[in-house]
Formats: structure tokens, C-alpha cells, sequence
């Protein structure tokens, strides 16, 4: 698969799909962090930039 049929596919998935993949993404990659840098003070994690 090449960009361009990627692009493709992308374009027919539903929105919903595509948000709750945003969001599990996000989850991962904060928890990600978390493990890789434990040096951080853990109230920082609190802070929740994506909040609507």
C-alpha cells in the first residue's frame, strides 16, 4: 500500500472510527511518556490539553 491508496482508504472510514482512533493514540502515547520519562512530576500528567 502506498500513500496515495492510503489517503484513499482513509477517506471511507467513518469520522466516528477515525476520532476514537485519534483518541486511542493519545492514550497510548501519554502512557508511553509516562514509562519513558518517570523523572516527571506525576501532576503534569494531569493536564489534559485535548479537553473539549
Amino acid at each position: 500500500m502506498n500513500i496515495k491508496e492510503l489517503e484513499e482508504y482513509l477517506r471511507t472510514v467513518p469520522q466516528e472510527l477515525i476520532e476514537d482512533a485519534a483518541d486511542i493514540t493519545a492514550e497510548t502515547a501519554t502512557e508511553y511518556f509516562k514509562r519513558t520519562f518517570p523523572l516527571i512530576p506525576q501532576h503534569y500528567y494531569k493536564l489534559n490539553f485535548l479537553s473539549t
